[in-house]
């Protein structure tokens, strides 16, 4: 407010007074001269004309400047003319400035790079010697300061020499390291400045340039694009591209994303489909190998009839380093497309044949892995040329198989087993065909048949086809006993090749079918039961065809295969697997093995009668099912939850309904002295979901009652807990325990949403964190419940209670972290952060938000950083509504509220501050002391009713 009493009023209004006074004046003698010289000038426009007074009035103003002159404006990219699309040897020559202009740029890129790292490599070598410790000597004198008696009289001061080593910089070093890092500056801001006008304008005009080529032909149709002489620039510029592309374009991210994208549509619209460009591309794929695979989508061989061969040669003469490229360029040879729609005569086929067979005895008698697949294709395309127009190439395939075979020392198995099963076979139905035709051919045929004809050939035919018929009954007898079991042949037991091994086959094939009766099959099982099964080893296709018998078969068959199962000796079996054939047979072997008992389990009629199963799937729980792999068993999972009803998870454990879980769980390694491989972790979280998905499903049928829920929960806890007693690496069963208890926290996020589950859920999770302060899962659930429950309230109340549980487990913390492990854990989230600083001061989550303080606390970096969360303590403070339950944790905020105040005081800031946060914290404090509340009317009165507050936290 102003000090109205220093002033002079009196004098001030008399000023105004007089002011007011000669302004009134002044206007009345400037309104009577204007008004006097309105009426002259009116007077005088009245007497002129409307066109005079408008040229009056712009007489008065400065004549007008004539327009400036037109400057023409040359553009900075050159126009493509449609001479220069015409003519390819112009276009080339054009465009070959602005490619190199790229290639140069791209280049410079390359040298910039390699001088980085150059100068960062030579900053890493001499930076240690920045530094050295040098001997230094130091001469002190320390006064005599002797209080032991006052008539004590010193004889001097003492003298000391300290020797140490002192961290000294190295002078020559630091200025190398200097320069260093002003060179590092300087190719940094080289690298970082924008590429030169010249560089984008040769973009730009190469762009154009492609534009332009392809408008011009897309005007023209289909069939006169090939003869237009702007087809042939789009060909050459494309090949052009093609040969200026090299490490330095490939490497630098702007040029090979642009060559890429020039070459892929120049690729589609002047090379793919068009049939003199296949030879050209092969070639370029050939010498630059590297471009393969962007050139290779363009590549179709098929369309070139008379070359399809030459390049096939081509192709098949590359070295076996380079068998990744002639695989994909042989994936573009449709070799069958060729025969069917081309019909290529039969020198064509032959000489076809010829370089297949001579690619082969180029792969060697045992082909390494990295041709495998190559020879496999070859193999492919030998079949389908050798049964094209059959039998015009037998003879060629033949000859081929025994020159290979004599010259090549190439394996016969593979040819030998084709020539005696297929193509025998097929030669039978072929002479079968031949010969029916002829018998009807003429009508004297029809009616006297074949043998008068025929007769001289008689005895000829009679031993080739002798021959046919034997060779082909011998192999097939053959196949059905040995063919396709690899290493089992050699190491099963002898008597796993008698009767039964050769029945099963049979019995699955045709007597598992749905259209036989129910009394035969009867029958037949009441016999079959009693054979010797304990004696039948089976081969991995015949455990394989066990599970065809769940689908697609009569109910009796897969009952009858439970009967069967449960004789054999199933740990001599998997023991004889284990040690004598390779893991991947094995592990097949476990697959099956663990879907069968699986399968079984889920069958009443089988697990309820069957004592023998019984006791085989409690057997098979210490089998090793350590050879399945996370994704084989994660079918498994899928079969269960597919097959199986849901409330089966909610009986007690040892019960019958629960021993394919307790299978599933000893699969999945909860076990004891379980082996740990990789897939471990995976499998177990695969368990874990599928329990979850089971009483998620529970959860939404009404006549289950989700009080039964706990139990489950509590289970799956305790196998959780069984993983953290035998781990050895700490981070990785961390790690693997958040991704349980992930897998356990989404019952939270899946349960039907009507009802009580999920009430039930949360007070069954909240139960076993309370009764459970030691667990090693306490903390690894703070992270898991961070990270998964989508709802903020489940996750605050998750979160609180973890840390309410850690802090009472009555253990020396100090020994493992105290607040610094759950600091760790603590992961608020990014999306909903306020929300859930809200929800924890709803819910009275006051140790958690004091974890979240001292997340906080070290990313401060100023003064003011520290006062804004002191200031958060005190709003906190100030909402909080605490009650005897949760009361002594607010003594942790106050604490460090104190020593955030301390610090500010030390470290320089405004006192002004400190008191403000401390004169707002005060009544918070004095509120909470109480023994009553303030709350309402009668509260502002003194009357509010008693405190919820212990009187001890009030004291």
């Amino acid at each position: 407010e102003i000090w109205t009493e220093f002033l002079d009023k009196d004098r001030v209004e008399f000023e105004v007074i007089q002011l007011v006074s000669s302004w009134v004046k002044e206007c009345k003698v400037i309104h009577c001269s204007d008004g006097n010289r309105r009426h002259s000038l009116l007077t005088d426009y009245s007497t002129q004309s409307i066109e005079s007074r408008i040229l009056h009035r712009l007489k008065q103003y400065e004549p007008s400047k004539p327009p400036p002159s037109i400057v023409p404006l040359k553009s900075p990219v050159p126009a493509i003319s449609d001479d220069l699309l015409n003519n390819s040897n112009r276009m080339v020559a054009t465009l070959e400035n602005d490619i190199r202009s790229l290639v140069e740029y791209a280049r410079i890129f390359s040298v910039r790079e390699a001088n980085h790292i150059a100068i960062d490599c030579n900053y890493i070598e001499v930076l240690p010697d920045l530094y050295y410790n040098k001997p230094v000597e130091l001469n002190l004198q320390v006064p005599c300061k002797s209080a032991y008696k006052l008539s004590h009289k010193c004889s001097g001061p003492a003298f000391l020499v300290l020797r140490f080593r002192e961290m000294t910089k190295n002078s020559i070093t630091a200025r190398k390291l200097d320069a260093n890092r002003e060179e590092y500056e300087q190719v940094l801001q080289e690298s970082m400045s924008p590429p030169p006008i010249a560089v984008c304008t040769a973009a730009v005009h190469i762009e154009n340039a492609i534009t332009a080529l392809i408008k011009c032909i897309r005007e023209k149709p289909l069939e006169e694009r090939e003869k237009l002489p702007a087809f042939e620039s789009g060909a050459r510029l494309f090949y052009q591209l093609i040969a200026e592309s090299d490490d330095d374009i490939r490497h630098y991210p702007p040029t090979k994303q642009f060559f890429s994208s020039c070459l892929e549509i120049l690729g589609q619209e002047f090379i793919l489909d068009t049939v003199d460009q296949s030879q050209p591309l092969l070639s370029a794929m050939l010498d630059k190998p590297v471009l393969a695979g962007l050139l290779a989508p363009n590549f179709n061989p098929n369309n070139c009839i008379e070359e399809f061969v030459d390049m096939y040669k081509q192709v098949t003469k590359l070295p076996h380093e380079k068998s990744d490229l002639a695989f994909m360029l042989l994936t573009k040879f449709d070799v069958a497309r060729w025969l069917k729609e081309y019909k290529p005569i039969l020198s064509l086929r032959s000489q076809l044949t010829d370089i297949i067979g001579l690619a082969l005895c180029l792969c060697g008698q045992e082909p390494e892995l990295q041709i495998q697949m190559l020879f496999e294709m070859y193999r492919s395309h030998l079949k389908l040329l050798l049964m094209n127009q059959f039998p015009d190439h037998y003879g060629d395939v033949l000859r081929l198989l025994l020159l290979v075979i004599l010259y090549c020392h190439v394996s016969d198995e593979e040819f030998f087993y084709c020539l005696a099963t297929l193509l025998i076979k097929e030669t039978i139905e072929w002479l079968t065909n031949y010969f029916k035709k002829l018998r009807v051919s003429t009508a004297e045929l029809a009616r006297f048949g074949l043998y008068s004809k025929w007769r001289p050939y008689i005895k000829p035919l009679s031993n080739f086809f002798g021959f046919l018929s034997q060779t082909y009954i011998v192999k097939e007898a053959e196949r059905v006993i040995s063919v396709g079991m690899g290493i089992e042949q050699d190491v099963l037991p002898h008597y796993s090749h008698d009767a039964l091994s050769l029945f099963w086959p049979y019995y699955v094939n045709v007597l598992s079918h749905k259209g036989i009766v129910e009394h035969v099959l009867r029958v037949c099982h009441a016999r079959f039961v009693a054979l010797p099964w304990n004696s039948f080893y089976p081969r991995l296709d015949a455990v394989e065809l066990m599970l065809k018998l769940q689908d697609g078969s009569p109910t009796s068959c897969f009952i009858f295969l439970g009967s069967m199962f449960s004789q054999m000796n199933w740990v001599e079996i998997t023991q004889h697997y284990m040690r004598n054939v390779s893991p991947d047979i094995a592990t097949k072997l476990h697959v099956c093995l663990l879907l069968l008992l699986i399968m079984f389990s889920r069958e009443k009629t089988i697990i309820t009668t069957n004592t023998a199963m019984q006791a085989l799937i409690k057997k098979s729980e210490s089998f090793q099912w350590a050879y399945i792999d996370s994704s084989s068993y994660e079918n498994v999972v899928q079969w269960l939850l597919s097959n199986t009803d849901p409330d089966t998870i909610l009986s007690q454990r040892r019960c019958m309904e629960d021993k394919g879980l307790s299978l599933l769980r000893a699969a999945a390694g909860f076990a004891q002295n379980v082996p740990v491989n990789p897939d471990t972790s995976v499998k177990r979280c695969s368990y874990i979901r599928c329990v979850v998905q089971m009483i998620c499903k529970c959860s939404h049928q009404k006549e289950i009652k989700v009080e039964s829920f706990a139990t489950a929960i509590d289970d799956m806890m305790q196998d959780i807990e069984s993983v953290a007693s035998v781990a050895v690496d700490t981070q990785a069963m961390t790690s693997e325990l958040i991704d349980l208890l992930t897998e356990v926290l989404n019952l939270l996020n899946n349960c039907a949403s009507a009802g009580r589950g999920i009430e039930v859920v949360e007070r069954s999770l909240v139960r076993w964190i309370e009764r459970s302060p030691c667990s090693v899962l306490i903390l690894p659930l703070i992270t898991a419940a961070c990270r998964t429950l989508a709802s903020l309230t489940h996750m605050v109340l998750i979160v609180e209670t973890c840390m309410d549980s850690y802090f009472n487990s009555g253990m020396d913390l100090s020994q493992f972290g105290g607040w610094s492990h759950v600091t760790d854990k603590l992961q608020v989230p990014e999306l909903t952060h306020d929300e859930f600083l809200e929800e924890c001061m709803k819910q009275g989550a006051y140790l958690t938000l004091y974890a979240y303080i001292l997340q906080r606390l070290p990313l401060c970096q100023s003064l003011n950083d520290e006062l804004n969360i002191l200031t958060k303590i005190v709003d906190w403070t100030t909402a909080a509504k605490p009650c005897d339950v949760n009361e002594a944790k607010l003594l942790l905020w106050w604490s460090k509220a104190i020593e955030l105040c301390l610090r500010q005081v030390d470290y320089g800031a405004p006192h002004q501050y400190v008191i403000r946060t401390i004169n707002n914290l005060a009544p918070a404090l004095h509120v909470l002391g109480e023994d009553k509340t303030s709350a309402g009317l009668l509260g502002a009165i003194g009357l509010g009713r008693r405190s919820s507050l212990s009187l001890r936290y009030a004291n």
